[in-house]
């Protein structure tokens, strides 16, 4: 349409892009597509972003939305000015929309009465706007419209406002309060992020979603410590709570304290708030109130869960939510569910059956269809039992006497005692089985431990069973109790990060029938046998005599001390020793001719002894360079200590 193209789709409309080369920009009122006229449409993503020359865009009353990154910022253009601020409208209304302040300086700003939309950034850093009053007329605010202005106090929104946009006053570190308009839907990710002077909030009941980390304000206290200095909460149980007088419970946004083991939610609460801050990596126990509309992102990942029945007023469950919940085996989803954020269930080893009240075509609407999860677990149109005792049950119910508890350990006269009465005593203390996940990791029945499968998986022991072939990065991250591994006979690749910051490691065992690696002469190490590389040391690693290759990240965060490399090594990889905290004393012999980047990174009182000379120029890739960090990193950290020419 002259050079303008449209798409319709979803029942929306909009503009998305402009080829001609035309100096002046008319866009139409309406357009026509397949017959049918269509009498408004929204301004898409990037639709402007080749205007570099155009002196003039005027754009119709009939527009419904301006998306962000519009590119209506140019040089060239000229724009509509009133008070402080700088539109672009039509001959009607040449004030539809503030695109920005006319300067950084401005201290305030009259926005026009016909004003309709306030442009993404529109006085971002205007350092010195201490007051602004939006008229009723605005409907929409673009992001970030009001980000870094330090010395606003007072802010008065229009009572038409559906949406307070991201980062809109992220880091107004004066503003003391905020009231927002009744009719107001979304709070969208770090709206009022940084904003350390607030300390009221009153969030209408009308609000049906809020953005991660929306109300995060932090700041820094003299222990270098994050602290809310002034935000007034409502509690209750556990939970730091923002609403509005009628319903000071709306928005769950906070915890007391990360270390509780169960919670419940108030049953007024609505929306439970994405938060960095929120951590329940030892909850069990979670009771959810009927009304709730969202759960945000990452809100319960990494707790030790088991089973969850989600309200059936639930209309969105954010990414991440439940992801890496190593206990959590099984899950109730409600047909309300308008959508579910990219893995929302994500590694929960455990879980199934999902059980969802819908059909399969109606979880197609609502799941990301990148989404990591086992289809196989899913369970559709499910409907929870109704506990219901028949006439004959609650007889049988009656008949039934408790089992006798038995305190007494069992006399036998025999010399043996008898299987009948050690299984009577053992059915007699049977507790509620609880998963003790303190003891032993056995993995097996797959043929490959994908990425971060059992991050943070809490065992002291893990061994890999016959069948594994391939272990990925990251796939035992930070297992920090981890003291032993056993590699089986099957196992054909490991990642160099397979087990990264398992600083505790003291014993590494490979199978002796394992054709690829070995930990020859039980020197407690992972050695790639072709190549004699060693792959995965640990605290009592003992670097071998024939070993020509100390592997990327090989010790990195392990509790190794004092190292002396064997005269056959050539070669040390990237990361090698990195944050090796407790390593004081390492000799490289001459026999190595190639260190790779960030070496010894993060180490802090180690001495290099090498034995190499150094000279002006030319030494060995890598010596003596790169050795600590990367090379833009290095003024963060002091140089180690290296003592060259050494002799044993």
């Amino acid at each position: 349409d002259n050079d303008f193209i449209f798409m319709v789709y979803d029942n929306k409309q909009y503009l998305l892009e402009y080829e001609g080369n035309n100096n002046i920009l008319n866009l139409p009122e309406s357009f026509e597509y397949n017959g049918k006229k269509y009498l408004n449409y929204e301004i898409y993503e990037y639709a402007f972003s080749n205007c570099e020359d155009v002196n003039e865009i005027i754009i119709p009353n009939s527009i419904t939305k301006i998306n962000y990154w519009s590119n209506l910022r140019y040089a060239s253009l000229k724009y509509n000015e009133y008070d402080n601020g700088l539109y672009l409208g039509n001959k009607e209304n040449p004030y539809l929309v503030l695109i920005e302040a006319k300067n950084k300086d401005i201290e305030n700003c009259i926005i026009n009465e016909k004003t309709r939309f306030i442009f993404d950034n529109a006085f971002d850093s205007c350092r010195k706007l201490k007051e602004i009053s939006i008229p009723d007329s605005v409907e929409e605010l673009g992001i970030q419209v009001f980000i870094s202005c330090s010395s606003l106090t007072k802010v008065k929104l229009p009572k038409n406002l559906k949406v307070i946009n991201s980062l809109d006053f992220m880091w107004c570190k004066s503003l003391v309060d905020i009231k927002m308009p009744n009719n107001l839907k979304r709070i969208e990710h770090s709206a009022f992020s940084g904003c350390n002077s607030l300390v009221n909030i009153e969030i209408p009941s009308s609000v049906e979603y809020v953005g991660d980390n929306a109300f995060n304000c932090y700041t820094r206290n003299e222990k270098d410590l994050l602290v809310q200095p002034n935000l007034k909460y409502n509690e209750y149980d556990n939970g730091l709570y923002l609403g509005n007088k009628e319903n000071p419970y709306l928005v769950f946004n906070e915890v007391k304290t990360n270390k509780i083991e169960k919670i419940k939610i108030h049953k007024d609460c609505k929306i439970i708030c994405s938060n960095n801050f929120i951590e329940f990596k030892y909850l069990r126990e979670l009771e959810l109130p009927e009304g709730l509309l969202q759960i945000g992102n990452k809100v319960f990942n990494y707790t030790k869960i088991t089973n969850v029945i989600l309200p059936k007023t639930l209309k969105e469950i954010g990414s991440e939510a439940f992801h890496y919940n190593s206990m959590l085996k099984t899950i109730t989803i409600p047909k309300s569910i308008k959508h579910i954020e990219y893995n929302a269930f994500a590694d929960c080893r455990l879980l199934n059956p999902i059980n969802y009240e819908g059909s399969e075509e109606d979880w197609n609407k609502i799941i990301n269809p990148n989404d990591t999860y086992n289809k196989k677990k899913l369970v559709f149109n499910y409907k929870e039992p109704i506990a219901q005792a028949t006439a004959s049950e609650e007889k049988v119910v009656k008949e039934v006497k408790p089992a006798p508890v038995i305190n007494k350990p069992i006399i036998n006269t025999s010399t043996e005692i008898k299987k009948e009465d050690v299984k009577e005593k053992q059915k007699a203390e049977i507790k509620e089985p609880t998963i003790d996940l303190s003891e032993v990791l056995v993995v097996g029945g797959k043929k490959k431990i994908e990425r971060e499968e059992y991050k943070e998986y809490n065992c002291k022991e893990l061994v890999i069973e016959d069948g594994v072939e391939i272990i990925e990065a990251w796939a035992f991250e930070n297992c920090s109790n981890l003291k032993k591994i056993h590699i089986s006979s099957t196992v054909k690749k490991i990642d160099d990060l397979a087990f990264a910051r398992c600083g505790n490691l003291e014993i590494i065992e490979v199978d002796k029938n394992n054709p690829v690696y070995d930990s020859r002469d039980n020197c407690n190490a992972i050695i790639e046998t072709k190549y004699n590389k060693l792959i995965k040391g640990c605290k009592n690693t003992r670097i071998l005599n024939g070993i020509s290759v100390i592997g990327s990240h090989a010790f990195a965060s392990s509790s190794i001390g004092n190292v002396v490399l064997p005269n056959s090594v050539i070669e040390i990889q990237s990361r090698a020793f990195s944050s090796c905290n407790q390593l004081k004393k390492i000799i490289i012999p001459k026999s190595v001719n190639k260190i790779e980047r960030c070496v010894f990174e993060f180490c802090k009182d180690e001495i290099i002894y090498c034995e190499h000379k150094k000279p002006l120029v030319g030494l060995p890739k890598g010596f003596d360079k790169d050795w600590i960090c990367e090379p833009t990193l290095k003024r963060w950290y002091k140089p180690l200590k290296v003592i060259w020419n050494y002799k044993k």
